[in-house]
Order: structure tokens, then C-alpha cells, then sequence
């Protein structure tokens, strides 16, 4: 019986364990989503003072940041579809906030609507969402 007891135990603490790693590989996967969609996003307003707003290099910036969008959304996609919405305390306020910015930013309101669900979800688990991250 206290085999049977111990193999249990082990068998709970490494999926926990594993389960650990899957939450911090997906948090550095969000946060470098979050990190590349800022770093392009800094460039608007300088490029916005100095060309203007329908200047080529506005347009070529622009493009820029959908297909930042694009490549984000398709990571957050993959990410929603197999976990559901994560919340802080599973991966962080950054990766979190990536989460909810990532499907504000999609072009498809079908998109948002699609995943809404899963936010409200969460928060109705009590899952501090995405504004703790922008403070």
C-alpha cells in the first residue's frame, strides 16, 4: 500500500512540475510576443512627427506592425486554443496582458468575439486580468 501511496505522489508531483515548465516556456513565449509588438510600436510616433501620417514610410511602418499582429496572433491563437485564457498567477501580468492586447489588436472582430468567452471565464475565476500590467 505506501508503494502504491508513494508512486501516486511522485506521479502528481511531476505533472505538477511538468505542468510548471509548460506555464514558463508559454509566459517567455507571451512575453517575447509583447516585447517584439512594443518595439515596433515605439516607432509610430517618431516616424509620425517626422514624415507625417500619410507619408510612405507611415505606410511601410504600419505594415510593419500588422504583420507583427499577424505572426502574434497565430502564437496567441495556438496558446488559447490549447490552454484557454491563462491568468496571472499561471503566467505572469506581462504575459497576461500579451494575451489580451494580442486579440485587441486582431483585424478580425470575429476573432475577439471568438475568444471572449475565455476572458470572461477567467476573470469570473477571479483571475486578475490585463490592466495590472499596463499600471
Amino acid at each position: 500500500m505506501k508503494n502504491k501511496t508513494y508512486c501516486l505522489v511522485v506521479a502528481v508531483l511531476l505533472s505538477l512540475a511538468c505542468h510548471a515548465q509548460d506555464f514558463k516556456a508559454i509566459r517567455n513565449r507571451l512575453e517575447a510576443v509583447a516585447d517584439s509588438s512594443l518595439a515596433v510600436r515605439r516607432s509610430v510616433m517618431p516616424t509620425l512627427r517626422k514624415h507625417g501620417a500619410d507619408s510612405p514610410q507611415m505606410d511601410s511602418l504600419n505594415t510593419r506592425i500588422m504583420a507583427y499582429d499577424e505572426a502574434g496572433l497565430a502564437e496567441v491563437r495556438q496558446i488559447l486554443d490549447k490552454y484557454g485564457w491563462l491568468g496571472v498567477s499561471q503566467v505572469g501580468e506581462k504575459a497576461n496582458g500579451a494575451l489580451f492586447l494580442t486579440i485587441q489588436h486582431a483585424q478580425d472582430n470575429k476573432l475577439r468575439e471568438q475568444y471572449f468567452p475565455l476572458l470572461e471565464e477567467s476573470a469570473k475565476k477571479g483571475s486578475r486580468g490585463w490592466r495590472t500590467w499596463q499600471q
